[in-house]
């Protein structure tokens, strides 16, 4: 399955459609799944399946998170649940990629979100007001305005906007530690391991 940003979006306007809420104003994704009559329940322990999962039980959907994560991780979790019930794709790694970008989309929704940021990216302030990380709403930064950007992390270089000359993964990295013409390096603040690559 290959999907892009559209199709994201496309999956975040529908769970807004059938929740009958407004994505100008968005609820968040607790109430998104209450008024689409799918409980989220806290486990009563750790589980193998990380932040959350979907569960069909007696032909009803649940959502089941981990115990104790933080808000900002639940919100993501409860997001990324409702996308993979909209998708009902099964579990590849390409189906959590589209699972991702749509519970980005369906916590900071592209009108809103437009709406709320400035032409310089203040990703902890935008974070607060969406209640995410600064890594989704970075990510989401990229998405909406089209302004080319990678997010560092140790693990994983991901890109985001207009159509823009990356170099590979570990030269990015190499970036993060080093001043550049034509790029802004903004340390995220909730993550110190991340950094964001800006292209001017």
């Amino acid at each position: 399955m290959t999907w892009d940003g559209a199709d994201a979006e496309g999956v975040a306007r529908w769970i807004y459609e059938r929740a009958g809420a407004d994505m100008a104003e968005p609820p968040g994704p607790s109430a998104l799944a209450r008024a689409l009559r799918i409980p989220v329940l806290i486990s009563p322990k750790r589980a193998a399946w990380g932040h959350g999962c979907l569960v069909r039980l007696s032909g009803s959907w649940q959502i089941w998170l981990a115990p104790r994560l933080p808000d900002v991780d639940k919100s993501f979790a409860v997001a990324h649940e409702l996308a993979e019930w909209a998708t009902r794709h099964g579990t590849t790694r390409d189906v959590e990629a589209l699972c991702n970008a749509t519970a980005a989309a369906v916590l900071a929704p592209r009108a809103a979100f437009a709406a709320a940021i400035d032409d310089e990216p203040g990703f902890s302030a935008l974070a607060l007001a969406f209640r995410t990380t600064e890594s989704c709403v970075a990510l989401r930064f990229g998405e909406v305005t089209g302004r080319p950007l990678a997010l560092v992390s140790p693990a994983l270089v991901r890109v985001r906007g207009e159509e823009w000359t990356w170099p590979d993964a570990d030269e990015i990295r190499r970036l993060v530690r080093r001043t550049t013409a034509g790029a802004r390096v903004i340390r995220l603040v909730d993550d110190p391991q991340r950094s964001v690559i800006l292209a001017r």
